[in-house]
C-alpha cells in the first residue's frame, strides 16, 4: 500500500467546521486536497458535528483499511479514482512492463491448441517455463506432436531468444482493451462528477454566509 494523507488543517480542535471549510482555499493549495477535505468536512457537517477536533477525533478511532475505504469513498464521491484503484493500476503496470521486458528476450509461451498461456501463482505470465518448439498446456500435453516439447532450433538473436510476432500482437492489443476500457471509466465518473457538481452547487446555494457565519 502507497503512502496516502488526508489532509486536514486546522487552527486548533475548536475550530468551527464551518469556518474550517471558508478556509481551505488559503489552507490547502493543491486543488484536489482541497475538494477531498472540503467533502469530508460538509458530510461530517451534515452528520451532526461542529468542530474540526471532533473530525480528527474520528480519524483517530479508525483502523489504516478504514482511513483508506474513507479515501477511497471520498475521492470517488468528487470525481477522482480511488486511491486503491490507483495503487493497483500502478502495480499491474509495473507487472505488465516486466512482463514485455521479458516477453521481448523470449515469447510468452502459447498452447498450441487451446491458446492459453502458463501462469505463476498470482495469475501472471510465466516466462521460467521450460523453451520447447510447440508448448502445450496440461490438459492438452497428451496432444502434443513427438517433437513438440523439445528444445527449439539454435535460437537467432543476440539474446539467444527469439521474439514471437505474434505474442507482441496480442499483448499490444490487450494493451488497447485496456486504454478503452480504462476511457470508458473516465468518461462515466466525469459524468458522476458533473451530476455531484449540480448538487454541490445546490448544497452551497442553502448555506450562505450571514454576519455571524455560515448558515444551513
Amino acid at each position: 500500500m502507497s503512502s496516502w494523507q488526508i489532509q486536514v488543517p486546522n487552527r486548533g480542535g475548536e475550530q468551527p467546521l464551518d469556518d474550517a471549510i471558508f478556509d481551505l482555499r488559503a489552507a490547502l493549495p493543491d486543488a484536489e486536497d482541497r475538494r477531498i477535505t472540503r467533502e469530508i468536512f460538509v458530510a461530517c457537517r451534515i452528520a451532526g458535528l461542529s468542530t474540526v477536533g471532533q473530525v480528527m477525533e474520528g480519524f483517530e478511532q479508525m483502523t489504516t483499511a478504514e482511513l483508506r475505504a474513507c479515501l477511497d469513498s471520498v475521492r470517488e464521491r468528487v470525481g477522482l479514482k480511488s486511491a486503491s484503484d490507483i495503487d493497483a493500476d500502478h502495480a499491474f503496470e509495473m507487472r505488465q512492463k516486466e512482463v514485455r521486458r521479458r516477453a521481448a528476450q523470449r515469447p510468452v509461451p502459447t498452447c498450441a491448441v487451446c491458446g492459453v498461456h502458463p501462469t505463476d501463482a498470482n495469475g501472471m505470465p510465466d516466462l521460467d517455463v521450460p523453451l520447447v518448439r510447440r508448448w502445450h498446456c496440461s490438459a492438452h500435453l497428451d496432444q502434443a506432436g513427438p517433437t513438440d516439447m523439445l528444445p527449439p532450433p539454435m535460437p537467432v538473436n543476440g539474446l539467444m531468444r527469439v521474439v514471437d510476432p505474434d505474442e507482441v500482437a496480442r499483448e499490444q492489443r490487450k494493451d488497447e482493451l485496456r486504454a478503452k476500457a480504462e476511457k470508458q471509466r473516465r468518461e462515466q465518473r466525469e459524468h458522476e462528477a458533473a451530476e455531484r457538481a449540480e448538487i454541490e452547487a445546490a448544497r452551497a446555494e442553502r448555506w450562505k454566509p450571514t454576519g455571524r457565519g455560515w448558515t444551513s
